[in-house]
């Protein structure tokens, strides 16, 4: 089956189904049948008469602002003390954004959606963001970790790990805890057209209530792909079609695409807190006010708690990083430029005893550009999990323009090269239709028995010399040889004198959290929107 005719024949189903989903009288509405945007003012009138009648309570677009569960929760207890049956829904987009949410990957966002009752839970794009959830991989120590997204629904066992773990002999070993699986549904149909099948989240709908049935989908479309993190559908259910539930009132949380009633996120991207009242005789629907001036003391104490734990935020970024391994060891990418420019802005300003006597040039290897910084806080956490392999500081090495050249050659080798390097201070050009030319055996690389593939263009707005002398600023992790870095340990170790070490307590994420204070104002903004045409890849 092609990729247009499987969507297609879900998209029909979908639409097949609803028939039977419609209710017996046509649904009466007041101002439409979107949600309203906008988070809704605590001094909204509230509406009466709501006793026999169903509350559709929803939320959109939290993204870890968490106080706003407290909030919630008393207006759902509330109403359910007015004789409503109420069901507390979420349209997406609650598990990143605010540093609450991304110290400990949605561990405690899931515990206050569990606190404040929520029923059903949409997948929103941003919910696909973590992938499996750890911060650091295996070969980088795991110094935290994370329960999975799977795991964060469906619960987890307790868990002892290696933490900080230099080598196997001296491994720290660490627990964590056992979770509960989440009360609440998470649902999303056809998440992503990215095979022959659509892919599910844990629950492809939901169905609440017994006399009448209020039926959930959610449909994410396949501009998702080029923001999830690698492995994002570790968990998830495989499906080759996708069905509408039996139900009265079919409500599409996220999504316009099917349904009766549609709980849409805010385009401005604030969050969103509404409620519809249904009439379980006849299935007529009307938006109506609601009381938020009330608080969850529990849900309230939690939120605290999770805040006061929460990593320090370092900045807020108004755009994704990109960090995904297939782009950052193939070409250049907005995270290894934002990194790259805080290396050099480091030698130039900030590594004591550097004489700024030549032009700087800097390299992030891919490898260690290794996951995506998303809109919202960028906490210290984030950028653990962004940048995770920088033990030893960094340093600042002397090179000939033939040494750099040699040292970028190296880096192509091959296709999703750990050693790629992400640059500032000059701009190049890789020819990958031409073989690289793979001397000496190098570790689990080769080195460069000739210049084939690369074409330096320019340092520092120049015309690139061989025979000029650059300062090369990276971390220590490559001027002590390691991925293709040959070129760099040997200079080092045959002219000490040639190099430059900061020490080992500024790592190279300490000095991206410098750079986005001190140089961006705090803040990760359009210059950073998009790669800035420093690697050509032919």
């Amino acid at each position: 089956m092609k990729k247009p005719l499987a969507f297609l024949l879900c998209l029909t189903m979908i639409l097949g189904l609803l028939a039977g989903c419609q209710p017996d009288t046509p649904p009466e509405t007041t101002g439409g049948t979107s949600a309203p945007t906008g988070t809704a003012a605590p001094t909204q009138e509230p509406q009466t008469g709501v006793e026999g009648k169903i509350v559709l309570l929803y939320t959109s677009n939290i993204r870890g602002d968490l106080t706003l569960y407290a909030q919630v929760a008393a207006a759902k207890a509330k109403l359910e003390g007015e004789g409503a049956t109420v069901y507390l829904v979420d349209a997406g987009n609650y598990l990143q954004g605010g540093a609450g949410a991304n110290s400990d990957r949605g561990l405690a966002v899931y515990n206050l959606m569990d606190a404040a009752g929520y029923n059903v839970a949409a997948m929103g794009p941003l919910e696909f963001v973590y992938g499996p959830a750890t911060t650091g991989l295996p070969y980088h120590s795991n110094v935290t970790k994370y329960f999975t997204q799977a795991e964060l629904y469906r619960g987890a066992e307790e868990l002892e790990y290696r933490k900080n773990a230099p080598s196997a002999e001296e491994a720290i070993l660490d627990t964590r805890p056992a979770k509960d699986p989440a009360s609440f549904q998470v649902i999303c149909s056809n998440l992503l057209q990215v095979t022959d099948y659509g892919y599910y989240a844990y629950e492809p709908n939901a169905v609440l209530g017994d006399a009448f049935k209020l039926g959930f989908v959610c449909v994410v479309g396949p501009e998702l792909m080029d923001s999830v993190q690698d492995g994002f559908l570790d968990g998830y259910i495989l499906a080759d079609t996708v069905e509408a539930p039996a139900c009265d009132l079919l409500v599409s949380l996220g999504s316009e695409m099917t349904g009766d009633l549609h709980i849409l996120p805010d385009p401005n991207g604030e969050p969103v807190i509404g409620a519809y009242l249904i009439d379980p005789e006849t299935g007529a629907f009307s938006a109506m006010g609601l009381d938020l001036s009330g608080e969850d003391e529990t849900v309230a104490a939690l939120a605290q708690e999770a805040m006061a734990a929460a990593s320090p935020v370092v900045g807020t970024a108004l755009i994704n990083l990109n960090g995904k391994d297939s782009a950052s060891r193939n070409g250049e990418t907005n995270l290894g430029d934002l990194t790259a420019d805080a290396l050099k802005w480091y030698a130039e300003n900030k590594l004591e005893g550097f004489a700024g006597d030549v032009p700087v040039v800097a390299i992030q290897n891919g490898g260690n550009c290794d996951q995506f910084l998303y809109a919202g806080d960028i906490t210290e956490t984030d950028l653990l999990w962004a940048l995770p392999f920088s033990p030893m500081g960094v340093g600042i090495l002397y090179v000939t323009g033939a040494e750099l050249l040699e040292t970028l050659e190296a880096a192509t080798q091959t296709a999703d090269c750990p050693g790629w390097a992400q640059v500032a201070g000059l701009t190049y050009q890789v020819d990958t239709t031409q073989p690289y030319d793979a001397g000496e055996e190098y570790g689990d690389f080769f080195k460069a028995a000739s210049i084939h593939r690369v074409t330096i263009t320019s340092v520092g707005g120049e015309p690139f010399d061989e025979s000029a002398t650059y300062a090369l600023v990276a971390d220590n992790f490559l001027m002590n040889g390691n991925d293709t870095y040959y070129t760099l340990s040997e200079i080092k170790n045959a002219h000490p004198e040639l190099y430059l070490n900061n020490g080992n307590g500024v790592k190279t994420r300490d000095i991206v959290a410098m750079y986005i204070r001190e140089v961006l104002g705090g803040t990760v903004g359009e210059p950073y929107s998009a790669p800035q045409g420093r690697i050509t890849v032919q």
